[in-house]
């Protein structure tokens, strides 16, 4: 601060509700809330509570880590941020909302569904082991995104889009501003300016590592190419 930069203070989940009330005391306009990624739902949803109970309404918040439609829904936060649409494209799996009739409902929690050939028998949750009525919410998102699963199975920039494209209608619901983290790879920033999506997080973990120019090199688009990957074994077949 004495540097003329305006940080913004992180409470997480394993420290003492003091310096929770120190950051209100201090009249700061803006906290990040950092869940443990070592608890469960219930006890994070329950330290989220006893948080905002102490954070009044005219203080922003912001969520790091969090994507949880249940998480998104239930506080009242200003923005979220989340490595899961990069790191779950790059596992294989897709997210899918449920369905009421012919709507999908973005409130609820989506099925999360493996749909690549590696992943088969390493999941219960895969597009090919689960029921009819699942496989058609995956066909009905997946022709509103305008991917096939084809693409899905073996194309990790189409899997990308689909989460992309997943956030951006939870966003729009949960009407709050998601941030996406990501690196300085060109393919993540390739994929994030074809969907026109300008609110990202970058890691000083990770630039700290890069030339002092990696970040204004970043925002004018002067991405190094990554490492050529030989294409991917299209593999059809049905048993």
């Amino acid at each position: 601060k004495a540097a003329g930069l305006s940080p913004l203070p992180v409470f997480h989940q394993d420290e003492d509700f003091h310096w929770l009330r120190q950051m209100l005391d201090d009249d700061e306009p803006f906290i990040a809330l950092s869940p443990s990624t070592r608890a469960h739902s219930t006890h994070i949803m329950r330290w989220l509570d006893q948080c905002f109970e102490l954070i009044p309404r005219d203080v922003k918040t912001h969520g790091l880590g969090v994507t949880s439609p249940s998480l998104c829904r239930h506080f009242p936060w200003t923005s979220l941020d989340s490595t899961t649409w990069a790191l779950q494209a790059g596992n294989g799996k897709i997210p899918v909302p449920r369905y009421d009739g012919a709507e999908p409902d973005y409130l609820l929690d989506p099925i999360y569904l493996a749909v690549t050939h590696r992943t088969r028998y390493a999941t219960a949750d895969h597009v090919d082991t689960i029921p009819d009525f699942r496989l058609d919410w995956v066909h009905k998102f997946l022709t509103e995104v305008g991917i096939d699963l084809a693409y899905a199975r073996y194309c990790q920039l189409s899997r990308y889009r689909i989460w992309l494209e997943y956030f951006r209608r939870l966003e729009a619901s949960c009407g709050l501003t998601i941030v996406y983290a990501t690196d300085t790879s060109r393919q993540q920033h390739e994929v994030l300016n074809r969907a026109k999506i300008e609110n990202r997080l970058l890691s000083y973990f990770h630039l700290r590592s890069l030339p002092e120019t990696a970040l204004a090199d970043y925002v004018a688009g002067r991405i190094r190419p990554g490492r050529k990957s030989k294409p991917p074994k299209m593999d059809f077949y049905s048993d």
